[in-house]
């Protein structure tokens, strides 16, 4: 697989965020889809954010261009809403929110860096939402990379409450004998909810295309358990 001229390894390449938005406290997760851009001068980005009040996944796609501005559109039900133009640093993001007639303020800190293009990098546990919720929960998955590992893997899921920000239920996968979580080349859709019955259905690489299994709420155990 080849990027800029260098192999590579995989393709996330994610920067998680938290600051404010109106001054409404937020956390933005991006990743730069470099596999996909055709210069390293306009790179594709995808993204979610989410207000902590309400904790619903919006979702955002755009591009970094120059290494240094980044230009993303906000979509509801695949419909664009608004514009975000930011100043990208290493360490900080800076920038306008703007829809309509209404123009609010950015302001964020990096909090997380997840990578797995370089095959020898290894990175620390970091907390990445995916993009599909539940009514009254939505998803992060911890990702990291080993020295052992070629690819980053999701080591765990938690199930969180919308209204309370507490933990409902903690799902690992420190024992599955597969990466979790690393098939989908947008990290965002690498679990994906199943409203009835109540279930979650999770990326599993199992060969060149990759393979899934589903996990069902079972309502006596209080709890999310592998389809046998």
């Amino acid at each position: 697989m080849i990027g800029y001229g260098k192999t590579f390894a995989g393709w996330y390449e994610c920067h998680t965020y938290r600051g404010t938005l109106a001054g409404a406290r937020i956390h933005l997760y991006l990743q730069f889809m470099n596999i996909h851009s055709t210069s390293k001068d306009s790179i594709i980005v995808k993204g979610i954010y989410k207000y902590d009040k309400i904790n619903e996944p919006i979702n955002l796609r755009g591009v970094l261009l120059n290494q240094r501005v980044l230009k993303l559109t906000e979509f509801h039900d695949d419909n664009p809403f608004a514009e975000l133009l930011m100043e990208w640093g290493k360490d900080n993001v800076d920038g306008i929110w703007n829809s309509s007639n209404k123009s609010y303020k950015i302001q964020l800190e990096k909090v997380g860096y997840l990578s797995d293009i370089d095959e020898k990098r290894v990175n620390e546990p970091t907390d990445i939402m995916m993009e599909s919720a539940f009514k009254n929960e939505y998803l992060i998955g911890t990702y990291l990379k080993t020295t052992l590992d070629q690819r980053a893997k999701m080591t765990q899921l938690k199930v969180i409450d919308k209204k309370t920000n507490q933990l409902k239920h903690l799902i690992k996968f420190d024992n599955k004998d597969k990466p979790i979580g690393n098939v989908m080349t947008d990290i965002f859709s690498n679990v994906t909810i199943w409203k009835t019955p109540k279930a979650l259905l999770i990326n599993v690489d199992d060969g060149h295309m990759g393979g899934s299994f589903f996990m069902t709420y079972n309502e006596s155990l209080h709890e999310f358990v592998i389809d046998e």
